[in-house]
């Protein structure tokens, strides 16, 4: 089997994971009964947050022959990992903003306590107003992985195989027993918000799915057994969505955890029987969309919600409204930041010129 750098299968799986978070997001619309669906697809998170861990202890394995000092090296991966995405982050920032102060007025308190959202601090305990719905997930796992990229960095498998599987089952335990859902991330349990708490487990788990990912490349699969693996895949990703479409059923959050913990160590093993069929532009421009979709998951909402319009859409029209213009701004957004980035470049140089001697 040829070995690809990208993983389409993992691709696709991004991009409807980020398509359950933003119909899980549409629950918020004024005209949503209170038994709408979808309210429990925010499962789609544990997807980000594990596929995370384990590129982290795929980039750490990569890195072979690395006299830099660790806290360099640390310093290093967090901002290569704040770099892919800040511009995106910029991009929605400034949308929400220019929609509130269309819809409503915004005082000087709020403007300030929205600055936070471009911090990447707020899970540490800051209490701050939010502009991105979604911000909370990138604060929590800029912070989780600089607490475990380190750790892995320093003790490799000593980490992977021992330490961060104790820390996801105890400090998971610890979650389940004192939470009412590990999905309320904005509660402060004790010493640190629920989010964090719940970022930490699952990147730990994340880079334990690496570590059996790659004893699973190395086993030669027959025709049948990829076949196996792949419906094995498509089982646990579907009745988890499907279960958290049309159910509230957060008091079974580990075992989704689990499920889709299983679905990607099986979709990175790149052992499925489809994968080269996976392996395509289209999926890999899906993936690309995933990030974008995530954070403007309220523009639209914001929009149907600030201007009136939901008193003459059904709930209906309005989601399907929220999908296809969110994927269309999403779309926009890659090539307008593509293009933005590449005529900063000349600019930025001259001003660290002015200010910086080489």
């Amino acid at each position: 089997m040829k070995k690809s750098k990208h993983n389409g299968n993992i691709s696709i799986w991004k991009f409807i994971f980020a398509i359950c978070i933003l119909i899980h997001h549409t629950s918020v619309l004024r005209n949503a009964s209170s038994d709408v669906l979808f309210q429990s697809l925010s499962i789609g998170v544990e997807f980000f947050f594990i596929v995370s861990g384990y590129l982290l202890a795929k980039k750490v394995y990569s890195e072979k022959d690395d006299d830099r000092p660790l806290y360099k090296a640390t310093f290093d991966f967090i901002k290569n990992k704040i770099k892919g995405f800040y511009p995106y982050l910029l991009f929605s920032f400034v949308i929400l903003l220019l929609i509130s102060l269309v819809f409503h007025e915004i005082t000087l308190d709020n403007f300030i306590f929205y600055l936070s959202n471009l911090t990447l601090i707020q899970l540490i305990g800051l209490k701050t107003s939010t502009l991105i719905g979604g911000v909370w997930y990138l604060s929590a796992l800029v912070l989780s992985m600089t607490i475990i990229y380190p750790l892995m960095k320093k003790y490799k498998k000593n980490f992977s195989c021992l330490i961060a599987p104790l820390i996801s089952l105890f400090m998971g335990g610890y979650l389940i027993h004192n939470v009412v859902s590990i999905r309320n991330y904005s509660v402060w349990n004790h010493f640190m918000y629920v989010g964090l708490q719940r970022a930490i487990v699952e990147v730990c788990l994340g880079v334990v799915a690496y570590e059996i990912t790659d004893k699973l490349k190395k086993v030669n699969f027959t025709k049948l057994g990829s076949l196996f693996l792949s419906i094995t895949q498509l089982s646990c990703f579907t009745l988890v969505i499907l279960a958290n479409a049309f159910f509230k059923t957060r008091r079974y959050d580990w075992l989704f955890i689990l499920m889709v913990f299983i679905g990607i160590v099986i979709g990175f093993s790149e052992r499925t029987a489809f994968l080269e069929s996976c392996n395509n532009k289209i999926f890999y421009y899906l993936e690309k969309l995933s990030l974008p979709i995530y954070l403007n998951n309220f523009v639209i909402i914001n929009v149907i919600n600030y201007s009136g319009a939901y008193k003459e859409l059904s709930y209906a029209v309005s989601v399907i409204l929220v999908i296809l213009l969110t994927i269309l701004i999403s779309m926009f957004e890659l090539v307008f930041v593509k293009f933005i980035s590449r005529k900063m470049v000349k600019p930025v140089k001259k001003v660290k010129g002015l200010l910086i001697e080489n």
